[in-house]
């Protein structure tokens, strides 16, 4: 009798033991799906602001006007605008679109991009302004008509690509006598300019810079708030 009391009593602890790990696991699976569905929340929000505020004829920072987009990056995008004030067109680069950036990130990245406003050379396209509008940064720049050099691949002459070389290693020579190593020289990031000369654009970036951007946005998409 002592032995079957026993075994009962063992099966009971057991069973207890089966009903607290299952009610832990279901509280763990709850705490998940919770997270997920805030996720998701929070990503359609996010989405339904970008659609909102970057979508073309709506005003971007009271006087841009938004013509088109130019192109698109992992943190950025670059619109033709129309600036109101100036009635010229530009291009505007806007950083973490949609998400936005909190405060720490923006001055960070306020620090960073400061730099490139004291370059000025022939062969660099420099931003002439940076603002934050609704936490995201965004540069203004010249607008290139003409594109980039990416419609060259494959359809160049000898003496355009002559000429390709010798600006893009100008660009290039001024910027490492800065100190400045652009991370991402392409076709897509050498721009013409009205006189047929090659500008090279998106080389202000740091590391770092680049570190913020990544971490800023991934923090606010996965962020419940």
């Amino acid at each position: 009798h002592y032995i079957i009391v026993v075994t009962i009593k063992k099966q009971k602890s057991y069973l207890s033991m089966s009903k607290v790990n299952a009610l832990k696991i279901i509280q763990r699976l709850l705490i998940g799906l919770q997270s997920v569905m805030m996720f998701y929340v929070n990503w359609l929000l996010k989405s339904y602001i970008h659609f909102m505020l970057l979508q073309p004829n709506t005003t971007f920072d009271n006087h841009y006007t938004l013509i088109r987009q130019l192109g698109r990056g992992g943190f950025s995008e670059v619109w033709l605008a129309h600036d109101s004030y100036m009635n010229i067109d530009v291009a505007i680069k806007i950083y973490a679109p949609g998400q936005g950036m909190d405060s720490n990130s923006i001055n960070e990245f306020r620090r960073e991009i400061t730099g490139v406003f004291q370059l000025n050379h022939p062969n660099l396209l420099c931003p002439k302004h940076l603002g934050i509008w609704e936490n995201m940064p965004y540069l203004i720049m010249a607008y290139c008509p003409a594109g980039s050099c990416l419609k060259f691949v494959g359809n160049i002459s000898e003496s355009e690509i002559w000429h390709l070389i010798h600006d893009v290693a100008a660009g290039l020579a001024y910027l490492h006598e800065k100190d400045i190593v652009h991370q991402d020289i392409k076709p897509d990031n050498i721009l013409i300019d009205t006189e047929g000369n090659y500008l090279i654009t998106d080389f202000g970036i740091s590391t770092r810079a680049r570190s913020t951007l990544r971490k800023s946005v991934m923090s606010t998409t996965y962020s419940a708030g």
